[in-house]
């Protein structure tokens, strides 16, 4: 996709940590970031079904800071 910016590793950990929760969509859903895989690129995310699953980074979009 042209003009989308590409989750890194390391912005992944910066929104785990923030305070304010930042938006962050998988498949143009949103999703939780719950664990970080540096190794494998990959990140835990839980959907709004509860659904937990590893998804590359590279799927990841940010959005912006919703609060």
């Amino acid at each position: 996709m042209k003009g989308v910016v590409r989750m890194q590793a390391e912005r992944a950990e910066e929104i785990i940590k923030a305070s304010g929760m930042i938006e962050v969509l998988y498949q143009e859903s949103p999703v939780w970031l719950k664990q970080v895989d540096k190794n494998k690129n990959t990140v835990m995310v839980r959907d709004d079904d509860g659904k937990t699953m590893e998804v590359s980074l590279n799927d990841l979009r940010e959005t912006g800071v919703v609060q």
